[in-house]
């Protein structure tokens, strides 16, 4: 029996930045990275072995953006909009006979 081993060492840092400029409002901007080791089962979660050398394969990575705000209006009433971005790298799918698609 052989055992492939995987050094999890992945940094997924996070930065936000609220500014309230004034009581009603409050405006933010958010960047995230993150980092997700192939797994050893299929993305549906069912529990199939994926087929392959997973230690091989390269981390999902993902870096979000997103900025918005929110303003309490008539009645106290909250409004909002906000607008982000992912972008994901390397994500893997899984075939319908079990092999890994990097």
């Amino acid at each position: 029996m052989t055992t492939d081993k995987y050094k999890d060492d992945l940094f997924s840092p996070r930065l936000s930045a609220i500014w309230e400029p004034a009581e009603n409002t409050m405006l933010y901007a958010s960047w995230a990275r993150s980092a997700q080791p192939p797994t050893g089962s299929s993305s549906a979660g069912t529990g199939t072995p994926v087929a392959g050398n997973l230690a091989a394969l390269d981390p999902t990575t993902a870096e979000t953006f997103e900025v918005g705000g929110r303003m309490r209006i008539l009645g106290g009433a909250i409004g909002s909009v906000s607008i982000f971005s992912t972008e994901r790298d390397n994500a893997k799918e899984i075939d319908s006979t079990g092999a890994v698609l990097a």
